[in-house]
């Protein structure tokens, strides 16, 4: 297992560098970081011009803009592996100490998102595939299509007037039973208060996960319902509970762990809507305030951090694979 795990981090490690070297071209070929020197520069008039040229020439020495392509990918990997990675052109802060504290906040809703869309695929699931082709079976069907199709955004915005605004005034409250901005109230609140807020935003991550990894655990688990070794366990008398907890559901979670560590991977690309309409202050609101603003300097070390995310998601999906299945070691 130990030989199995250091092989899996070794390829991994050069996968995430293999993407940064990508990554590093094609921020560096489509974006400009020195847009507002050159914007700043070209307010001034005919006069400034050569001072302008120069202020500018200036900042790519600074920056080293000026040496070659692969000079510059080895001076940041360098400078991005030592921890210094670089300061915000918006707000010159550290970009290191601005994703560490947004990546605190996106984990809660990362962790508190997955449970949630574990627990409710399993249960959903089961439940279609042990009964299937019953009204429980299409109904669950019916239900998973509807979310599959449903955009993130619109669900987001519908909860949140029908969830938020819509119990407010018809039960005259106050204060609104749920909140839809912002990790915690600005008086505080505690646990009580950190859940209000934390129950939409992990509703709309989880909808379309709960969706698709229900419908896959289904299919999964009428295949292993239909192998001979489950017709002999119900033909020896075993209950069905016992052979679908024991047996089917064990069997079907070993290729559930790959899909679900496909989605769990993907959830940065829809964080960025969710932490965006919640105004939740988290690595995707990060990157979608770099991007209207153009900060270029944000966007390659949250590029790595999402490629490294991903690859630990796939490195868990595989030990867990050995884990379910001892066979995979050979």
């Amino acid at each position: 297992m130990v030989s199995f795990v250091v092989r899996r981090i070794g390829w991994s490690l050069v996968v995430l560098l293999v993407a940064s070297g990508v990554m590093f071209v094609l921020v560096r070929a489509t974006t400009d970081p020195l847009s507002s020197v050159r914007a700043a520069s070209a307010t001034g008039g005919d006069s400034d011009a050569v001072a302008s040229g120069r202020l500018v020439a200036a900042e790519q020495r600074r920056l080293g803009l000026d040496r070659p392509l692969v000079a510059q990918y080895g001076h940041w990997l360098g400078a991005f592996v030592r921890g210094d990675w670089g300061q915000s052109i918006v707000s010159h802060r550290s970009v290191g100490r601005e994703i560490r504290a947004k990546l605190w906040n996106t984990v809660q809703l990362i962790v508190w998102g997955i449970a949630f869309s574990l627990a409710m695929s399993v249960i959903v699931g089961v439940a279609s595939a042990s009964r299937q082709y019953s009204a429980l079976d299409h109904g669950l069907s019916g239900l998973s299509f509807v979310a599959l199709s449903m955009p993130s955004f619109w669900f987001a915005l519908m909860s949140i007037e029908l969830a938020v605004f819509v119990p407010k005034r018809a039960l005259h409250l106050d204060h609104p039973l749920l909140y839809s901005v912002g990790l915690h109230s600005a008086t505080g609140g505690g646990a009580f208060d950190y859940l209000r807020h934390l129950v939409l935003p992990v509703l709309t991550l989880s909808l379309p996960l709960v969706a698709s990894w229900s419908r896959y655990l289904r299919s999964s688990m009428l295949d292993v319902l239909s192998a001979p070794y489950i017709r002999t366990a119900r033909a020896k008398g075993v209950r069905r509970s016992r052979v679908l907890r024991h047996h089917a559901l064990q069997n079907a979670l070993i290729p559930f762990t790959t899909v679900s560590a496909i989605g769990i991977g993907g959830l940065f690309g829809g964080l960025i809507i969710t932490e965006t309409i919640f105004s939740w202050p988290g690595m995707g609101q990060l990157l979608y305030n770099a991007l209207l603003t153009g900060d270029t300097n944000v966007l390659l070390p949250w590029l790595v951090v999402a490629a490294s995310f991903v690859l630990a998601c796939n490195l868990v999906a595989d030990v867990m694979h050995v884990v379910l299945d001892p066979r995979v070691r050979l």
